[in-house]
């Protein structure tokens, strides 16, 4: 299953461990990074089939980059493979 990414809307992540600005909240006051604390774009994750990903690596996957439940990974994993693709 191979994603591609359509632009959209995403909003920035304040918990990152690495920010320029040495904080883990660069949208805490005094550090001047405004633009990091407004919405920035979002994506969309189209996931197409593909023989060469296991169930397994995809649902696993999908809990590491997207901190879905279980359970839902494996629904999407299985639209994959029935429909031959879906947006996660």
């Amino acid at each position: 299953m191979l994603p591609f990414v359509v632009p959209g809307r995403v909003r920035y992540n304040p918990t990152m461990d690495e920010n320029p600005y040495g904080s883990p909240d660069p949208c805490e006051p005094g550090l001047g990074a405004p633009s990091l604390c407004e919405p920035g774009p979002t994506y969309a994750v189209a996931v197409l089939n593909d023989d060469l990903h296991t169930f397994a690596y995809v649902i696993e996957t999908f809990i590491t980059l997207f901190g879905y439940a279980p359970e839902k990974c494996y629904e999407l994993a299985m639209a994959i493979h029935t429909q031959g693709r879906a947006i996660v």
